[in-house]
């Protein structure tokens, strides 16, 4: 059986943007992001400290509706005082079966 990843691919939808000078825009790493796509079986995402890997992660569970916090499905908090607006400026593509927690 090919188990197929949820999340397949990401990518920032540019035309959204207004200004690259503001966080969390002006972080390369998120300003030069390419079109991302997710392997089935795990996908690493690695670099400095800073670069912005916690900031892009964050974003993706707001963008599934998931709580940036992380914990189960059934601990959803929507908004968070460090919260980016980076999540609103995301597109992709998902599996038809959601993972149930």
């Amino acid at each position: 059986m090919d188990i197929k990843p949820y999340l397949k691919e990401i990518s920032l939808k540019k035309e959204t943007i207004t200004s690259y000078d503001f966080f969390p825009f002006n972080i390369p790493a998120i300003n030069k992001l390419p079109e991302m796509k997710f392997h089935r079986d795990v996908t690493f995402i690695v670099g400095e400290n800073g670069s912005g890997k916690y900031t892009f992660i964050e974003a993706i569970a707001r963008w599934l509706g998931l709580s940036q916090e992380g914990g189960s499905k059934d601990n959803i908090q929507l908004e968070s005082k460090n919260d980016s607006l980076l999540f609103s400026h995301l597109r992709g593509a998902m599996g038809y079966r959601k993972p149930s927690d």
